[in-house]
């Protein structure tokens, strides 16, 4: 699994069994995130294409988790996408 750490304040975790989904989000004009979501918890978290080990990260997701591959038009949300998953 893995764990998120936000800004020293909040950790959440994500193991693999309990992760119901995870992601790439590619928006209009190129940006990507990845996107981890835990339904037991309601736990959502997107990492930005800049985080180092990006690439790596996006392996062991796809290796251990429901992976999707997600486009995000404008004027479009990436959590009201996801809804269609749920």
């Amino acid at each position: 699994g893995m764990t998120v750490n936000f800004y020293g304040e909040e950790e959440i975790e994500f193991p693999w069994e309990k992760t119901t989904f995870a992601g790439i989000s590619e928006y209009t004009g190129g940006k990507r995130s990845i996107f981890v979501y835990r339904e037991d918890k309601d736990r959502f978290v997107e990492i930005p294409d800049t985080l180092d080990g990006f690439e790596e990260l996006e392996k062991e997701l796809k290796s251990n988790t429901q992976f999707l591959d997600i486009k995000v038009e404008k004027g479009e949300s990436l959590r009201e996408k996801l809804k269609e998953y749920l």
